[in-house]
């Protein structure tokens, strides 16, 4: 029997250990689901309407869109969540350094419900009528011109657990950058990795991160969640949702992101959201997703004619 070179042997599973080490935990595209812009929502044909022809939504008026969503009933067993977590945490090389998270770092990040009853990390957003789409006036796109949505690991949890980014805009038939990308920045002191994964759209991109670096992400709106992963930290996870426009939010967590202060369960905003700039006079739905209970009130959610303050709360429940 010809024997192998130790050396050679080493050499070669460092390299797949490595490979396997860098796919991170992100699944593989679908190359079945639909391509299109995000704000379509959910559609009951195969194909997308092309751009060319579809007509846009202008208004002279703007208004703002805010709501609660309340949780009903029974919660869900938030302690054998948070306990499968740190089953998982405590196999990990650096189960001390993640363990020194604060707490909401360190609990389940499926169900974020606040002391007043609101649940976190919702998200919301609009949907214009069929073969339409929202026509974003210049004082709007200008706030996002060069701008990012940065998703921090200061321990072992990517914070924010949601967020909305909205990469690109319809205009005269055409897609147009608006200039906002996504960021993951390893603020830790141990290596980790970001493993983005979307639709068809969004195909899995993977960066190792040393303490201190970051990657960034230019996406493209996607009818799919997307999630960020990491190959190092199994249980670490964050989602996203990409749009063709500005008109989408995540219930809050009661943060404070520009003191990265994440989460403040007493905050009374929890599980509260705010829309501006909606389009006084279109007629919309307007759609609720979590990660856990998926749509709130079904994939095509409500029908209604934006007013210049609109009042929209929504329900959550164990399935």
């Amino acid at each position: 029997m010809r024997r192998i070179p130790i050396g050679l042997l080493t050499v070669t599973l460092s390299v797949l250990m490595f490979s396997l080490l860098a796919a991170g935990c992100g699944k593989k595209p679908n190359d079945d689901e639909e391509e299109g812009p995000s704000s379509r929502g959910p559609s009951k044909t195969a194909k997308a309407t092309p751009k060319s022809s579809l007509k846009p939504v202008k208004a002279t008026e703007y208004g703002t869109i805010t709501g609660k969503i309340a949780w009903e009933g029974d919660k869900p067993n938030l302690g054998a969540l948070t306990d499968s977590l740190r089953a998982d945490i405590s196999k990990s090389a650096d189960k001390d350094y993640c363990m020194m998270g604060k707490e909401y770092e360190t609990t389940e990040q499926v169900y974020r419900i606040g002391k007043n009853g609101n649940l976190g990390n919702v998200f919301v957003w609009i949907v214009p009528e069929e073969g339409h789409y929202f026509d974003i006036p210049d004082d709007q796109l200008a706030k996002f011109k060069d701008s990012t949505v940065t998703i921090h690991q200061p321990h072992c949890a990517f914070l924010p657990h949601a967020a909305v980014l909205f990469p690109s805009y319809t205009k005269d038939g055409k897609a147009h950058p608006s200039g906002q990308k996504l960021v993951v920045l390893n603020d830790a002191k141990k290596g980790h990795n970001s493993a983005v994964q979307g639709g068809a759209l969004n195909p899995f991109k993977n960066a190792l991160l040393q303490p201190g670096q970051e990657e960034t992400y230019t996406l493209k709106p996607d009818k799919s969640p997307i999630t960020v992963s990491c190959g190092v930290h199994a249980w670490m996870k964050a989602y996203l949702r990409a749009f063709d426009h500005p008109y989408a939010a995540v219930s809050s967590v009661g943060g404070n992101l520009e003191k990265k202060e994440f989460e403040n369960d007493e905050s009374p905003t929890f599980g509260t959201y705010e829309i501006k700039g909606v389009p006084v006079g279109a007629k919309v739905r307007i759609i609720a997703w979590h990660e856990g209970l998926e749509y709130l009130s079904g994939a095509q959610g409500k029908e209604i004619t934006l007013k210049k303050d609109n009042v929209e709360n929504f329900d959550a429940k164990q399935k």
